[in-house]
């Protein structure tokens, strides 16, 4: 009986992290968008529960990888460089919403880092997911490449 509002307020707690990280309100609707497109978040959501994962680290993990999906299939190869280029070094304007809510997202999470909000492994990984997409390196190839840093760390 516990378990369940434990649960329920754990999701209450994830959708309002997922919100600040868009913005609160200013990317509502990037949010909005993502739980119609990917109804089985609320699964991922409840996986993180059962492992004990912090509400903040679940909201990382799961905007990461729909705003990498979200990349990946709506945004033009072409524009990849420029939308890294916005995100990273300020240069240009932004072109899409999608674009905005992801630099909005990208200042959050420093600011959560900095006040040990977010695990540095999952500051790091959304990082690296969200900009290796735009650097056109497929999902397979980034889960190699955080494997073998994992490695690495692990034998030096």
């Amino acid at each position: 009986m516990f378990s369940f509002f434990k649960r329920r307020t754990f999701r209450k707690d994830t959708y309002a992290s997922m919100s600040y990280l868009l913005g609160f309100g200013l990317n509502d609707h990037i949010l909005n968008a993502i739980f119609a497109t990917y109804p089985n978040i609320w699964k991922t959501i409840d996986s993180d529960f059962a492992e004990g994962k912090s509400p903040m680290d679940s909201a990382v993990g799961v905007l990461t990888i729909a705003l990498t999906y979200e990349i990946e299939l709506r945004v033009p190869a072409s524009d990849y460089g420029r939308m890294e280029r916005y995100l990273l070094h300020n240069e240009g304007e932004p072109k899409t919403v999608l674009e905005k809510g992801i630099k909005t997202y990208f200042g959050q999470l420093v600011v959560q880092k900095d006040m040990k909000g977010v695990t540095e492994f999952m500051y790091t990984f959304s990082i690296t997911e969200i900009i290796g997409a735009l650097k056109g390196i497929g999902r397979e190839e980034r889960a190699r490449r955080r494997m073998l840093k994992s490695i690495a760390e692990l034998i030096e």
